[in-house]
């Protein structure tokens, strides 16, 4: 019966040690503590971990549509002039009134040349002025055929109209500079069109005259601005913009004056040449914006274009018939350059597409 018994003595003695060695290092590990030092014994709360969301895409590219139309008046003057009555301004017209449209489409939110724009528009844009001067007054008139000047009183109207069509690729990037504001910076390329008729109708002493001139311009070049915005109030927005831009192109100009009476004299001719027309313009509206910064748009606003040399005349010899037969030498037309400003407000409508 001892020999039974042994291995259950063997297995007290064992649990006995292992509850002893427990017990020491309990007591190593709290050094010491008290019972009532180790009942206040607080665990740390856990560490906070603060979660970085990610920012949120980009809007998706955005097509939209944009029309614009209003009134243009200009405030500069173009000098009458014909070779018949040399050296004597008959009049002065071009301070008138007319029309302008602007239509473009574009894309915003996208990535061109490497994703140094986020934007690009094509727009065209139509400008008609039109005005009338009368011409009354006495001036000495040349004759080719004869070598003197005859004073003649003159009676007729000169009317004026011209024509511009300016063609604009742009291409922008935002460059904003905070509180709210948006500043974008527009580079791209400018093709205009220009032409502008005068015709001198009326009476000469016992001469219907009729002194017609056309002058065309056609140029191509660079063109950089800024466009600004700023939230005024609520849905109101306050949008400015403007540009620079140098074209390189040919000038044309024509003439056909003719004097019809006890006999008939005529002077026609034309020349061309190679210059550059500079253009400055600028305009300023407010917005408004009833579905945010990407929908439908509504600009009241008004607009100003310089446009310096946009004639240019070199002086040329143009022929000259008469009724008589040979005349004493050619009809000299002088040169001119004139510069045009222009002027009015504008009323735009953007159209998103798509998205």
């Amino acid at each position: 019966m001892a020999e039974r018994t042994r291995p259950t003595d063997l297995v007290g003695l064992r649990g006995a040690l292992l509850v002893g060695v427990s017990l020491g290092a309990l007591s190593i590990g709290f050094g010491g503590m008290s019972n009532a030092d180790a009942a206040n014994l607080k665990v740390p709360a856990a560490a906070k971990v603060k979660v970085l969301k990610a920012p949120p895409p980009p809007p998706p590219p955005a097509w939209f549509f944009s029309a614009e139309g209003g009134a243009a008046c200009s405030s500069s003057d173009i000098a009458v002039r014909s070779p018949f009555v040399p050296g004597t301004a008959l009049a002065h017209v071009g301070a008138g009134c007319g029309w302008t449209a602007r239509l473009g489409f574009g894309q915003e939110h996208t990535a061109l040349f490497g994703g140094m724009a986020d934007y690009w528009g094509v727009f065209v844009r139509y400008t008609r002025i039109q005005d009338s001067a009368s011409v009354n007054g006495q001036f000495n008139v040349l004759f080719p055929a004869f070598p003197n000047l005859y004073p003649y009183g003159f009676s007729a109207n000169t009317g004026f109209e011209e024509h511009r069509t300016v063609i604009d690729f742009e291409a922008g990037r935002d460059i904003g500079i905070g509180d709210g504001s948006k500043v974008r910076a527009i580079a791209g390329l400018r093709f205009a069109h220009y032409s502008g008729e005068t015709n001198v109708l009326g009476s000469a002493g016992r001469y219907a005259a009729n002194f017609f001139t056309q002058q065309r311009f056609n140029g191509f070049g660079p063109r950089i601005g800024l466009s600004y915005r700023r939230p005024l109030l609520g849905m109101l927005e306050l949008a400015a913009e403007g540009s620079a831009s140098e074209l390189w192109g040919r000038y044309k100009t024509n003439i056909a004056d003719t004097f019809n009476g006890a006999g008939a004299y005529s002077i026609t001719g034309g020349e061309s040449h190679d210059g550059w027309v500079g253009n400055l313009e600028g305009s300023i509206a407010v917005a408004y914006a009833p579905y945010g910064p990407h929908g439908l748009e509504a600009s009241l606003g008004i607009r100003g274009e310089a446009w310096f040399n946009q004639i240019d005349i070199n002086a040329f010899s143009a022929s000259s018939s008469a009724h008589s037969g040979t005349f004493t030498g050619t009809a000299l037309v002088t040169s001119q350059r004139e510069d045009r400003f222009n002027w009015g407000p504008f009323l735009r409508l953007k159209v998103p597409l798509g998205n």
